[in-house]
């Protein structure tokens, strides 16, 4: 079986994308499929390090290219499935996902519709409200901006004392701001979500941090254990996820049983009616009463080895090569139910 890796793009992402992407190329390639790995560069056009790939050298932006550099959609051609690496905005809006089907390939992320439902926080929230998953209040407002802040401010009730101001379509915790509801607060988000188009507000829940993937298709998913994320100061921002030793991770979480039963079941309501097959991972806080509450669902999380649904898959007996296998039987099962086939 051909493989392409997909990687890299402009986003704030991109420096783990590169990682997720060398870690599933490298054990694909020691599975004996033929793996080619295409990098998206910031300025959108594909380059094939491939060679470097075969020497056994990790991908970076300091790596040379061994091939002319390329803009259309040839770097597609000839590959039998196609893994989407690229973390943050058009790596999981639905954009690539859409190029993808047009072109008849199968890949391994959530079909367009379930990337671009996934990507926008509040229609996911939204959601969650039909399937009676506790997710925390929230605001939007008119303006696409920063000044959207003052115009949501009029709507906090008073008695709410902490608020979380994020992005609603991008990942990765990036331009999130945790602020008291008052003058100073306020203030402090605008000033640390400047230059944010697209911004919400969202009741601040305190509790522990807990996300739970699901793999397969939608006729039989699977749920894997409950983890536990546990930065070792402040919240799960970008720092936390990705500074070595900023957080520890619990697998499967130190929960009763029951509380992990009930997170598992409501990630799998979000996973099943937001269409997320072969593979996504739920967000959740478990506040100090026991109640979950919903924050996202993300649909091409971080996938080294030491990641977080790996790390739950490993878990359960499923090693990294063998999960990579199984969402690649699961994209190629996908394509031909839907009759998108080449």
């Amino acid at each position: 079986m051909n493989v392409l890796v997909l990687a890299g793009g402009s986003s704030s992402e991109r420096e783990i994308s590169l990682k997720s992407g060398n870690a599933v190329a490298a054990a694909l390639a020691s599975r004996g499929y033929r793996t080619a790995f295409a990098v998206i560069s910031e300025q959108g056009i594909a380059l094939d390090y491939f060679k470097a790939l075969s020497d056994g050298k990790p991908i970076s932006d300091q790596t040379p290219t061994h091939v002319q550099a390329d803009s259309s959609l040839a770097t597609l051609g000839g590959h039998d499935v196609v893994f989407t690496m690229m973390h943050g905005s058009l790596g999981e809006n639905g954009t690539w996902q859409g190029l993808l089907r047009l072109v008849g390939l199968p890949f391994i992320s959530a079909d367009v519709k379930g990337s671009a439902v996934a990507m926008d926080k509040v229609l996911t929230k939204r959601i969650a409200r039909t399937l009676d998953i506790p997710t925390p209040l929230w605001w939007t407002g008119s303006s696409r901006n920063v000044a959207v802040l003052s115009e949501i401010r009029q709507r906090v009730p008073a008695d709410i004392r902490k608020l979380v101001a994020k992005p609603v379509d991008q990942g990765s915790s990036v331009g999130v701001s945790i602020f008291d509801n008052d003058d100073a607060g306020w203030a402090e988000a605008a000033r640390i979500c400047a230059g944010i188009d697209n911004l919400m507000v969202e009741q601040f829940v305190s509790g522990r941090e807990l996300t739970c993937g699901w793999i397969g298709l939608r006729e039989d998913p699977v749920g894997l254990p409950v983890v536990e994320i546990r930065p070792r100061e402040g919240f799960y921002d970008y720092r936390a996820k990705y500074t070595k030793g900023a957080s520890e991770y619990l697998c499967p979480a130190p929960i009763v049983e029951a509380i992990a039963d009930t997170v598992r079941t409501a990630a799998g309501s979000i996973y099943r009616e937001l269409e997320l097959e072969p593979f996504a991972r739920i967000d959740f806080i478990l506040d100090e009463d026991g109640q979950h509450w919903f924050l996202e669902a993300n649909t091409l999380p971080g996938f080294t080895e030491l990641s977080l649904l790996p790390m739950a898959a490993a878990a359960v007996g499923i090693d990294y090569a063998e999960l990579l296998e199984i969402l690649m039987l699961c994209a190629v099962e996908r394509q031909e139910r839907e009759g998108g086939g080449r």
